[in-house]
């Protein structure tokens, strides 16, 4: 399963990639409106980028960060049956 498939199974939606104060506004934004918020290194997309590697390389595709959120009070781990932590860290 790819980390994309494992994120939704967990329940989580792939919302946008920011970097800088529109990272930290839509992290309160979404906070704010009761999501639980993981952050995710920005991965170039492979169809528009395929011939080159400048995209991987560049120094904003270190700093961006994809926001992904499930509802906060809803979420319980399909197999597990009990709540579960967050497991990546925010910058």
């Amino acid at each position: 399963m790819s980390q994309a498939e494992t994120r939704e199974y967990d329940g989580w939606t792939r919302r946008f990639t920011a970097i800088g104060a529109r990272l930290n506004e839509a992290i309160e934004l979404y906070r704010g409106l009761g999501f639980e918020i993981m952050l995710a290194a920005a991965e170039p997309d492979a169809d528009k980028v395929a011939e080159s590697s400048a995209c991987a390389e560049c120094f904003v595709m270190t700093l961006a960060q994809t926001i992904y959120t499930r509802p906060l009070d809803t979420h319980i781990d399909a197999h597990r049956d009990t709540p579960t932590e967050t497991s990546a860290t925010e910058r």
